[in-house]
């Protein structure tokens, strides 16, 4: 609950309304400077997720720059395999102010699917991988064309379209499960949050075949990679990125290729405890060079 503070994230209760248009219904995760919640958007009648970016992140978030930028390019994202943007907003609250972006509501990672159909034999979970693969290059391609480099191509980001509709709240809990809170004893005294909320179940959500990839929170201009490196797991990382901090168009390949094996073989590439050592010779050059 620490991170419901000042500058955290905002305090959300489950049939809170957001820009007088969406209700919260369940939570569908979260990640180090987000939470994303499933809610209902009474202006186009859809199921819809909307993520709260923490305060602290303000300023410092540019995943809606490059969004909005995909947006007025006249391009059907979803055809592509790229989850648009569909609204955006900000919120003032205890914790500060808060950026708000809602996207449509997408189903359990790819890796998740082809674990679930484990059951199919081995030459049908091949090419389901083909498949999603060929998918995901597409979209890597076309945001490589327009200048973008997306930077944290992992399972994560890498989601199932879902063929929902409009289906009742109903309807929806058999799938999802209804929202468990979660009341903790040893909270702050005024964390402004009355209880947490468990993740959806999303793995038996109906799924159209076609994937899309979320989360521009690392993403970067092609020629502009940042100064710091990119934040992918060291498991996704090109070679030259875990030594030097280097960034390309070539990191979201290799990463391609990273997570195409994972989906295949069900194993990471390269294992992260192989590839500590790099990191003690970051540490190492680092000190060096002070």
């Amino acid at each position: 609950m620490g991170a419901y503070a000042v500058g955290g994230f905002h305090p959300v209760c489950l049939g809170d309304i957001f820009n007088q248009r969406y209700t919260i219904v369940h939570k569908l995760g979260n990640g180090g400077h987000a939470v994303v919640w499933l809610a209902w958007d009474q202006g186009d009648a859809r199921w819809v997720s909307l993520k709260i970016v923490q305060a602290s992140q303000a300023g410092k978030h540019k995943e809606l720059d490059f969004l909005r930028y995909l947006a007025q390019l006249g391009i059907d994202l979803e055809e592509n395999f790229i989850c648009p943007i569909l609204d955006d907003f900000q919120i003032q609250g205890p914790n500060g102010c808060h950026v708000c972006m809602v996207f449509p509501f997408v189903g359990s990672s790819v890796l998740a699917e082809i674990g679930d159909a484990m059951t199919e034999t081995r030459e049908e979970l091949v090419e389901m991988a083909r498949q999603y693969g060929r998918q995901l290059a597409h979209a890597v391609a076309l945001l490589h064309s327009v200048g973008i480099v997306h930077g944290d191509i992992t399972a994560a980001n890498v989601l199932t379209q879902i063929s929902f509709g409009q289906s009742s709240l109903d309807e929806l809990y058999e799938y999802t499960g209804a929202p468990e809170r979660v009341v903790g004893r040893r909270w702050p005294k005024n964390p402004g949050c009355k209880y947490l909320v468990s993740p959806a179940l999303l793995c038996d959500l109906p799924t159209n075949g076609r994937i899309l990839l979320i989360d521009f929170g690392e993403a970067f201009w092609i020629g502009h990679p940042p100064a710091r490196g990119l934040g992918i797991p060291i498991t996704s990382a090109t070679p030259e990125g875990l030594s030097f901090g280097a960034a390309s168009p070539s990191s979201d390949i290799w990463a391609v290729a990273c997570l195409l094996f994972h989906w295949w073989s069900g194993q990471h590439l390269f294992e992260s405890e192989n590839l500590d050592h790099l990191h003690d010779i970051d540490l190492a050059k680092s000190i060096l060079d002070a």
